[in-house]
């Protein structure tokens, strides 16, 4: 095995954990690239560093300027339905005509569920989370 993410997955960079950019995949998502800088201020009302891509996911983290809490959006591929019943204080939001869902997920969350067992995850408070999905799911590739 080689480095963190083991030979296959992670030929393009042995030393690092996989970032998931060195060779695309079908409906691979780019996390960063569902929600840009500009909109996410916008989003938020204030200034924002650089949105950082974490491998794990892959999650693209925003987080605005001098602050230590910040946002963050993946895709994941989850059994949603045993999520759901993991998630405090649920409720139900429209999201580009999908039904989306908020709660307390050990913070506060919005899931959006995509087709392929897929889930857009935004760690947001509600109103937050609603609209940064606003922003990604058209950008979502199709499956």
């Amino acid at each position: 095995m080689r480095g963190t993410g083991g030979g296959a997955v992670n030929d393009d960079n042995p030393g690092k954990s996989d970032s998931g950019r060195g060779q695309a995949t079908a409906g691979q998502t780019y996390p960063c690239k569902l929600v840009s800088k500009a909109e996410a201020q916008a989003i938020i009302g204030e200034p924002i560093a650089t949105p950082q891509e974490a491998p794990l996911g892959p999650t693209c983290i925003y987080q605005p300027l001098g602050a230590k809490s910040f946002i963050t959006l993946a895709v994941e591929t989850v059994d949603f339905a045993k999520t759901k019943s993991q998630i405090r204080h649920l409720s139900r939001v429209m999201v580009r005509g999908r039904t989306a869902y908020c709660g307390d997920y050990g913070r506060p969350t919005t899931f959006v569920p995509l087709a392929g067992g897929r889930v857009l995850n935004i760690t947001a408070p509600c109103a937050l989370g609603a609209r940064f999905a606003a922003k990604a799911v058209p950008r979502l590739p199709r499956m």
